[in-house]
């Protein structure tokens, strides 16, 4: 992850546990492998918006996702409980601020996680169901050849090829009255 610049912290399960957490810290990698080597923490979380410049897809319910094609440089993993999450690039502040919860008939169905949250990483366990987190598109060697999307068109555009819900769909967007 390093490699890629994507900023990491140590997860006890699926919590960050640092004070602060939210702001990265320029020696995390070397600091979280050394709480995960000590038993501090047990699990990876990567930070989501402008730290790494990723924005995440996290599907509670997978029924409404529509998988990318392996060709698009979408990252793509599966969680240690059967769901979903998908990952791209932007460098526009607009994109990587962007969160959202969806619910449907009460329960979330879908969280887009931009600047101030994070997600598990692989190889990480589930501290449910002991099963591991893996990557079904994995991530290249190269950041600049991960799917980038720096257009808010474009992002609506790539969530309505992923998400395969349109009210769904729709709820994302509630509020925002103009293409930003």
């Amino acid at each position: 992850y390093k490699q890629l610049g994507w900023k990491i912290i140590p997860l006890r399960g699926k919590r960050p546990y640092w004070e602060n957490w939210k702001i990265p810290r320029p020696n995390c990698w070397e600091l979280t492998e050394a709480e995960i080597r000590e038993g501090k923490g047990n699990n990876i979380g990567i930070l989501t918006g402008k730290p790494s410049g990723i924005i995440c897809i996290d599907f509670d319910d997978i029924s409404f996702l529509n998988p990318p094609n392996p060709s698009s440089n979408i990252l793509f993993s599966a969680t240690g409980s059967g769901r979903a999450h998908i990952i791209f690039r932007s460098t526009n502040p607009v994109i990587l601020n962007f969160s959202r919860k969806v619910l449907k008939d009460d329960k979330v169905v879908l969280e887009i996680l931009g600047t101030g949250r994070q997600f598990v990483a692989p190889p990480s366990i589930h501290p449910r169901t002991g099963k591991g987190y893996l990557w079904i598109l994995p991530p290249p060697k190269n950041p600049e050849e991960i799917f980038t999307v720096n257009d808010f068109k474009e992002f609506r555009s790539l969530l309505a090829k992923l998400i395969t819900d349109r009210e769904v769909l729709a709820e994302i967007f509630i509020g925002i009255t103009r293409e930003e």
